[in-house]
């Protein structure tokens, strides 16, 4: 017989239950079996090894079995101490220490708790895509870092402000809250780019990144764009180069004069642009959108075509 009977059963048992199998019990149980003194075998359980019970040898009294049966109901205690009634009070002490954490936050950040890892998680309500972890033990911080996050909240405000005003970035906030959403009001096949909220781990600065990285990917599209309409108005055909516009910043429209090459009839062609920076009448800056340049280019580049007629519409 090999199987342990259940330590209840066990205890009533009033039967002697032989040396040999009370130690093959033990040892199919966790037990460690080794011969004492005398006609003593301790049997020490690996995974607890202050658990431990004596048979004695040929004994003809019912103390081994009982020794076992008390052995055995103490590791089935500890095994089940994780929904213990103690380990349910641990845990509602633990929440209200959490609860006490959160109330010394200011009410513009929110704290999540990881209850496997016991990391504390701190977001801005308004930006949660700013955020920090706290790891077990740093409770005393919170305050610290609190006011940490609010300093990186003004630099986050003021990143999004020069991503609108000076790369024309849309930042799309919803009754006060940034939905993470970068894209280009000019430049409308640029990429999206999604920044989600803050996750256990990562880097503080991630939002930082993330928006640094889109206007780095605008700036290049400016260069790009800015050398394709130098090149086209590099053209013999343009005459001059005028700019109109309604305020010093924002939309332009741009007026070339063109001379027809095979004619010299003299015409004006019009394409528009965006900018942040103050304007001139004879400044062409700006970001110019991807249809624009296009529609500059291929006008420039068909004028040049020798052809018979010398009118010319815009298609």
């Amino acid at each position: 017989m090999t199987k342990v009977p259940n330590p209840e059963e066990l205890k009533k048992l009033r039967v002697i239950i032989p040396t040999s199998r009370l130690v093959l019990w033990a040892e199919s149980s966790g037990f460690e079996t080794r011969r004492g003194t005398g006609s003593h075998i301790v049997c020490r359980h690996t995974k607890y090894p202050d658990v431990f019970f004596t048979v004695v040898h040929d004994t003809e009294k019912l103390d081994s079995k009982r020794n076992f049966a008390n052995a055995l109901l103490e590791i089935r205690k500890r095994e089940s101490a994780k929904t213990s009634p103690t380990e349910s009070f641990s845990k509602a002490s633990d929440d209200e220490k959490f609860e006490a954490i959160v109330r010394k936050l200011p009410h513009y950040i929110e704290a999540q708790r990881n209850h496997k890892t016991g990391q504390i998680i701190l977001r801005d309500r308004n930006l949660p895509q700013l955020g920090l972890t706290l790891l077990p033990g740093e409770d005393s911080m919170i305050e610290n870092k609190a006011r940490y996050l609010e300093g990186l909240k003004r630099e986050v405000f003021v990143l999004l402000g020069r991503a609108r005003a000076n790369f024309d970035i849309n930042t799309k906030f919803t009754r006060g809250v940034f939905g993470g959403t970068l894209s280009h009001s000019v430049y409308r096949n640029l990429a999206k780019m999604e920044i989600s909220a803050y996750a256990a781990d990562e880097p503080t600065d991630k939002i930082f990144t993330a928006i640094q990285d889109y206007m780095l990917l605008v700036e290049y599209r400016d260069i790009e764009h800015q050398i394709r309409l130098e090149d086209a108005l590099s053209s013999d055909a343009v005459r001059s180069v005028q700019v109109a516009f309604n305020a010093r910043r924002g939309a332009r429209s741009n007026q070339i004069t063109l001379t027809n090459p095979n004619d010299g009839t003299v015409f004006n062609f019009e394409f528009t642009t965006k900018s942040h920076q103050r304007a001139t009448v004879e400044d062409v800056s700006g970001r110019i959108s991807g249809a624009q340049l296009k529609l500059v280019e291929n006008m420039l580049a068909n004028i040049n075509v020798q052809t018979k007629s010398s009118a010319y519409t815009l298609a």
